[in-house]
């Protein structure tokens, strides 16, 4: 999330929630946190309205990295139409924000489980 507070507010909860977490301000330093340490996630969770690239751009590249990582889009927005590959049944996911917790950890676990 390029918003600190949010991006603050879901790494301490998916700590709380027993998860490391990496963290990156816009798409780009998440594509390269997730190329540095592709061997250690598990999923992505990524916001879809950054400046620079956006959602929709990140996911682009982060596929070209990863066909089989999970991806949970979140936004402030009514949930848009996101860039999923037919082919890729269960590993694409979408979380309305504001979220608590629960909906986040739920989400998440429901993707990790595919």
């Amino acid at each position: 999330d390029d918003e600190q507070l949010v991006r603050d507010v879901a790494v301490q909860m998916l700590h709380t929630a027993g998860y490391d977490v990496l963290s990156a301000p816009d798409g780009a330093e998440g594509l390269r946190t997730y190329t540095e340490n592709a061997d250690r996630v598990r999923a992505v969770v990524l916001d879809i309205a950054m400046p620079g690239l956006d959602g929709a751009e990140v996911f682009v590249e982060l596929r070209k990295l990863s066909e089989t990582v999970p991806v949970l889009f979140s936004s402030g927005y009514l949930e848009p139409d996101l860039p999923i590959d037919a082919g890729e049944p269960g590993l694409v996911g979408f979380l309305q924000k504001p979220y608590r917790m629960a909906a986040l950890t739920e989400r998440l676990e429901a993707l990790l489980q595919r």
